[in-house]
């Protein structure tokens, strides 16, 4: 009786271990969580997407240009109200205070001439860095600013 049920059931036996075999295959897709969102990687490799993605901004629009004109106009204002609050203290009818006023006027309005040029040399450094026309001149130029 027990030979006539192993014949029978050998077929069976034989075939569930050929074919009952699993996969062992890692997932290759997988989520992790960074900053609170969901990104999903494959092998490793964030997947792209097609939200919209923060980029840096240049604003062409000539803004650096209104500053630099408008510092510019500042200083001459400025040093010509220096010139008045200082004469005005020659002729004892104006306080050193005017003076000192004056004077710290005129040093914000070449600081703020001086930060016009920087926004706009920063502005064309970036647009060149963007467009591959960042050349060795520049790295040297650079190098050499830092290294003093």
């Amino acid at each position: 009786m027990k030979l006539i049920i192993k014949l029978l059931l050998a077929p069976f036996l034989i075939s569930s271990t050929i074919f009952a075999q699993t996969a062992t295959l890692k997932a290759t897709l997988s989520l992790k969580n960074v900053d609170g969102i969901s990104i999903p990687y494959q092998n490793g490799i964030p997947l792209p997407t097609f939200e919209k993605q923060n980029r840096a901004i240049i604003n062409l629009s000539g803004e650096w240009k209104k500053e630099r004109v408008a510092a510019t106009d500042n200083i001459s204002l400025a040093e010509r109200a220096y010139e008045i609050a200082e004469n005005r203290f020659k002729e004892g009818e104006g306080s050193e205070l005017e003076v000192k006023d004056a004077d710290v006027s005129l040093s914000e309005a070449k600081i703020n001439y001086t930060n016009a040029v920087h926004d706009f040399l920063v502005a064309k450094a970036t647009l060149y860095n963007l467009i591959g026309r960042v050349d060795e001149q520049y790295y040297s130029y650079v190098s050499d600013y830092l290294e003093d």
